[in-house]
């Protein structure tokens, strides 16, 4: 199944039914959703109007959890008032490249704070570039969540551009802003750049990534 050039526009009419704008679950695999224009979701309700859902929350027992080697690629994201992307707990391989994503309408209800939260396996996030745009609700680029035992592990972050604004939090300003927030999982990163408000960096230094399992590697990565 391939999805491209979909525009979801002014989806806060659906959400009540949808939550989402694209949702990829109940049995749905080798999935690709490529050049889709995703923006104003979550008009009615914000905290269930992410723009990219791929799976089913554990609670969910009437749909198949598992949702394999799906894929998204070059979307942009525009006034999404949750989460871009939710990468659901049992899914994995998810692969989420050459997006954009803007970070204007994210509204933080229902604890909506990075363009993606990761909760499955095996995630390769990479080529993506995403703009906080001063939105205090945004706590992180990437953040990884352990909603299932043993599921939210093992991913890689690669050549992402990132411009998160400022070091600290806006309303926790004792709060690092990080590339990729997920303290209790490992995982690996290469070759991913910063902007704090004075210009990107690259973000090969352990206080840009909230985990004591970070792996930073210097050498191309090969799949």
């Amino acid at each position: 199944m391939t999805i491209s050039g979909y525009l979801a526009e002014h989806w806060g009419i659906l959400i009540l039914l949808l939550g989402m704008a694209i949702a990829v679950r109940d049995g749905s695999s080798y999935g690709t959703i490529n050049k889709c224009y995703i923006h104003d979701t979550g008009l009615v309700s914000p905290g269930y109007g992410e723009g990219v859902y791929i799976g089913s929350s554990k609670d969910k027992t009437e749909f198949d959890f598992k949702c394999d080697h799906n894929k998204v690629t070059d979307c942009t994201f525009k006034n999404v008032a949750a989460e871009h992307i939710d990468v659901k707990e049992y899914t994995t391989d998810t692969e989420i490249s050459g997006c954009i994503f803007y970070g204007d309408g994210m509204t933080g209800e229902n604890y909506a704070g990075s363009f993606i939260d990761i909760k499955g396996n095996y995630c390769y996030v990479h080529d993506n570039t995403g703009y906080r745009n001063g939105n205090p609700k945004i706590a992180a680029a990437f953040e990884i969540h352990e909603q299932v035992q043993g599921w939210g592990y093992h991913h890689v972050f690669e050549n992402n551009t990132l411009y998160m604004d400022q070091p600290y939090g806006a309303e926790n300003t004792n709060r690092r802003i990080y590339v990729v927030d997920g303290w209790f999982s490992d995982f690996t990163v290469k070759s991913n750049q910063v902007d704090y408000g004075e210009g990107l960096v690259l973000a090969d230094k352990k206080y840009h990534y909230n985990c004591d399992n970070v792996s930073i590697i210097q050498e191309p990565l090969t799949f």
